[in-house]
């Protein structure tokens, strides 16, 4: 692909970031999927609105916070041990762990379920991220992008195709935590690269875990999982679902 866009934009005197653009598209992106696929699950559309800006503006604080603190470290103390990892990451896996934290918490404040809500979460990550990697790639011309525009679509397709199976809830959260790590591993070998694989690996794995647990707790041979699986496959697709999205204890 020769065609390419300036990194930045001058209209009238005012000086702006192109990537900006992408981003605005993506953020729009996100806030959109998350209402849509929320709502699709039959979560409250109001409450659905309130977690996603809560969301946003808990990442975007964190954001703005971890930016400027190694931005500060970088200049007061140039050998302090966020410096050891690299920073892009750092912001990026900051932001991503403290908007999915405030969804959990608000999802007990409400009974909801959170495991459906970190699926539709990474479905609606992907799309933000596919719009900032295609942007990125389109400017910068930096082939790192490239596996990125190719890899979030699928991953969003494949979510869908879980969900339109009524998979497991929360499994697809962690396959998406899951493959950013070969990912970061193979195409983003920066500074500390190792310790953010490692910890997305260990997320993705504690969740499947305690998603499991919560499912299939006592369940022990093979043919007991997939009987039980089969089991509350036939039961959601038959069911009802509240209007709110809240879980019966």
């Amino acid at each position: 692909m020769n065609f390419s866009l300036p990194s930045e934009l001058i209209i009238q005197g005012f000086h702006l970031q192109t990537i900006l653009l992408f981003l605005a598209v993506g953020i729009f992106s996100w806030f959109f999927s998350m209402w849509y696929e929320g709502r699709r699950d039959g979560f409250d559309e109001e409450k659905l609105l309130d977690l996603s800006f809560l969301m946003f503006i808990t990442g975007s604080i964190v954001l703005y916070l971890l930016h400027m603190y190694t931005g500060w470290l970088a200049i007061y103390r140039p050998y302090h041990l966020l410096l050891k990892v690299d920073r892009t990451l750092l912001l990026i896996f900051g932001t991503f762990i403290s908007s999915g934290l405030t969804s959990v918490y608000l999802c007990k404040f409400w009974s909801w379920s959170k495991y459906r809500i970190l699926d539709i979460y990474v479905s609606s990550i992907s799309q933000l991220g596919f719009f900032l990697s295609f942007g990125g790639y389109l400017i910068y011309k930096n082939q790192m992008f490239l596996p990125l525009m190719i890899l979030l679509p699928l991953i969003y397709t494949l979510i869908l195709r879980l969900r339109g199976l009524q998979f497991i809830s929360g499994a697809t959260f962690s396959i998406f935590v899951f493959l950013m790590s070969p990912y970061i591993a193979l195409f983003y070998r920066a500074l500390g690269y190792l310790f953010f694989c490692f910890s997305l690996a260990t997320i993705s794995i504690i969740n499947f875990y305690l998603r499991w647990r919560k499912n299939y707790a006592g369940t022990t041979s093979f043919g007991g999982v997939y009987k039980t699986v089969k089991r509350k496959t036939l039961r959601k697709t038959t069911g009802t679902t509240r209007r709110d999205g809240s879980t019966k204890k």
